[in-house]
């Protein structure tokens, strides 16, 4: 087992399990390009339909990855507009001019009295006063309520570039979303308003949700980091409320099983938009000789083709695969090694992302996803029987699910090791072993205050993924090769926000490759 860290209901509950990518601030580029007309706003060189010669020996329909939605049951230029009351980053979605800049503005101010409070968290958590909190959280009503609004309509598609390295503003917006959902949901359990605070959860799972189709590997990690937020930093304070009721676990079990029975595959679409990227990129040497680059040859460009297509067409058949086994399978591909220009193209875009990265990240989502839904469960038996279970054949049963969720890493039922008290509900992690539960737990922080005053130790633990808090001291460092600075500077109040900024490095792409 590669977990790393187990907390108990009411323990403190950091805030760093997805900030290698949800607190990561994109720059912006200075070369972006207007949006490309039409009646709503929508993300700048947008690629809304399948390329001339690039479709029919594809390992996937791309038609069907096209295909358009009826402009009045697309949320994504409402969830636009929203946006734009949560941050500037979207201004490129709109036509210039004076509303634009008067609405630029605006969100720059709420962004920098939204940092004021987190620098005041950090600095003394316990010293800001509620009423503070409250404040900023009201500065982004009008966000929330056109979140709401946009999710009354039953589809979306963002209408994105296509690109390892794009800058997608929309996805950058989403990170500020959840981190002020975080302050709302920790404000609703304060005041006892559970319901309010599940609501909450259930928005920014929808938000999720619609992140995922045709986006890019780098927007499905903000997916992935904004999932386990929820989990660890929205979800867990509900479960550990003290006056928590069955029906709000209910809700809370039911709000998660939806969402992932009607989730896109993360990560087989963030493979597909890579595809296309690499056809795009192959189609150009064949159309036009870039500066510098001699024309390929079409033999080249015939094998590079077919092997570009084999290469994704293995990656997407492995969908339903272990998570373990994929790592497995992953680690055998090998990159082109030939010298001609389309083999170095290839070659280039395959070694610009750190796919096992991606597949592991990806991996943590899933057995957060599953463990966070056992750990409900057995909340929901403590709530019922004055008492925890000693294994989840029973509470599984009684909460009316047909069986226990799986682990994503082996296919297995989630397990619990019951270490002492409280249990512990844990996946294999990566290398699909299981070592009862024990690996990563001396990393509980009992010194720690009570997150929002709960009572510690009401309920089970749950062995969170990689560097939810932390990780021994033997353990990999980071994709990036250095330990990640937020490990580091765990804040000693769960309440404390996402800091933007930190750990620019450690998503799976290099940014540097060009």
């Amino acid at each position: 087992m590669k977990w790393s860290h187990a907390c108990a209901f009411g323990a403190p509950l950091a805030l760093l399990g997805a900030i290698a990518v949800l607190g990561q601030d994109i720059p912006r580029r200075g070369s972006e390009r207007p949006h490309a007309g039409g009646l709503y706003p929508r993300l700048p060189g947008a690629v809304v339909k399948a390329l001339d010669g690039i479709g029919t020996d594809a390992p996937f329909d791309v038609a069907r990855f096209f295909a358009a939605v009826p402009g009045d049951r697309n949320a994504a230029p409402l969830y636009l507009d929203a946006f734009f009351e949560v941050g500037s980053d979207v201004a490129v979605c709109f036509p210039e001019g004076p509303e634009r800049d008067r609405r630029s503005r605006a969100a720059e101010d709420r962004m920098r009295r939204y940092l004021e409070l987190e620098r005041a968290l950090r600095h003394d958590p316990q010293g800001v006063p509620a009423e503070a909190i409250d404040a900023v959280i009201a500065l982004y009503e009008t966000g929330f309520r056109k979140l709401a609004e946009a999710q009354r309509r039953d589809r979306c598609v963002f209408e994105t570039p296509l690109g390892l390295e794009e800058i997608l503003c929309h996805a950058q917006a989403s990170r500020q979303v959840a981190r002020i959902a975080m302050l709302r949901t920790r404000r609703a359990v304060d005041r006892g308003e559970y319901d309010a605070a599940i609501r909450d959860v259930e928005v920014v799972l929808r938000l999720v949700r619609d992140l995922r189709p045709r986006g890019n590997m780098l927007t499905q990690l903000v997916a992935a980091a904004i999932t386990r937020v929820v989990c660890f930093a929205m979800i867990e304070p509900i479960v550990a409320a003290p006056r928590l009721r069955v029906e709000h676990c209910d809700r809370l079990l039911k709000g998660l099983l939806d969402h992932e029975a009607s989730s896109f595959d993360g990560s087989a679409e963030g493979l597909r938009a890579e595809y296309l990227f690499a056809r795009i990129k192959l189609r150009e040497l064949a159309l036009k000789q870039p500066q510098g680059t001699p024309r390929a040859a079409p033999d080249d460009l015939a094998r590079a083709v077919g092997d570009t297509n084999d290469y994704y067409r293995t990656l997407l058949g492995l969908d339903g695969v272990p998570h373990a086994q994929r790592l497995q399978k992953i680690a055998t591909l090998k990159i082109p090694q030939g010298d001609d220009t389309c083999s170095r193209v290839i070659k280039t875009i395959r070694q610009s992302v750190e796919l096992a990265s991606f597949t592991q990240q990806l991996g943590q989502m899933n057995a957060s996803l599953h463990a966070l839904e056992c750990m409900i469960i057995m909340r929901r038996w403590q709530l019922m029987h004055r008492g925890l279970p000693r294994a989840l054949a029973v509470p599984v049963k009684d909460a009316g699910l047909k069986a226990i969720p799986t682990d994503p890493y082996d296919g297995q039922p989630m397990r619990v090791a019951l270490l002492g008290s409280p249990p512990v509900v844990y996946s294999v992690g990566r290398d699909g072993r299981d070592d009862g539960g024990s690996e990563g737990l001396e990393l509980r922080h009992p010194t720690r205050r009570p997150a929002l005053s709960h009572a510690a130790g009401a309920g089970p633990a749950l062995a969170h993924p990689p560097r939810c808090c932390g990780r021994p001291a033997n353990s990999p460092r980071s994709a990036a090769g250095q330990q990640d600075r937020s490990e580091q500077q765990a804040p000693p109040y769960s309440r404390v926000p996402i800091r933007p900024g930190h750990n620019r490095n450690s998503h799976c792409h290099n940014r540097n490759s060009k």
